[in-house]
């Protein structure tokens, strides 16, 4: 079985550097071929490349910020934790959608983006039931107290915005997404 890495190995391993709104990021593939600045409309102003891969990844610290997209984009989830997009179309319709490991879960592995959607993204909690409360919630017993207690132990946790190695499988909290 691999070693589980560390936010921090993976963006040495993968050498991804800080971006304004994704994180970290590093373009793996650029096209040769380019499209003429006279070949797009609005918003293209610049020649594009034909296509273009990239690695991302978020933190707690360095979630997506929301932003608009001008090409259309395919997210394809690697490892991490899940993510949750909130996509806002130019249509005016909106989705909350989840990129994760999942799928029986409603989770996808890959996401298609159009161009021109807003949309900004936030790491999500893998449900995790600290030892200690699970071992009360199995071991069962009476009273209110112990009854609220066993109910709560098997809650999902919530958005993490912080690093909690006692709640989270994932440890640093992070995904990683290309």
């Amino acid at each position: 079985m691999p070693k589980t890495l560390s936010a921090d190995e993976i963006r040495e391993l993968l050498k991804l550097e800080p971006n304004q709104t994704c994180g970290f990021v590093r373009v793996t593939y650029k096209s040769a071929l380019e499209i003429a600045p006279s070949g797009l409309p609005a918003p293209f102003a610049d020649w594009r490349p034909l296509g273009s891969a990239l690695y991302f990844m978020m933190t707690p610290e360095e979630p997506v910020k929301l932003h608009r997209i001008r090409n259309d984009q395919l997210y394809h989830y690697y490892l991490g934790d899940p993510i949750e997009l909130l996509l806002l179309y130019e249509s005016g319709k909106s989705e909350l959608v989840k990129v994760g490991p999942d799928i029986a879960g409603g989770q996808n592995v890959q996401l298609f983006i159009p161009g021109g959607t807003f949309h900004t993204a936030r790491l999500l909690r893998r449900p995790m039931v600290p030892r200690r409360l699970d071992r009360m919630a199995r071991r069962g017993g009476g009273g209110r107290r112990q009854a609220r207690r066993r109910r709560n132990a098997r809650r999902e946790i919530p958005v993490c915005r912080h690093r909690d190695p006692h709640l989270s499988r994932a440890g640093d909290g992070m995904s990683a997404i290309a």
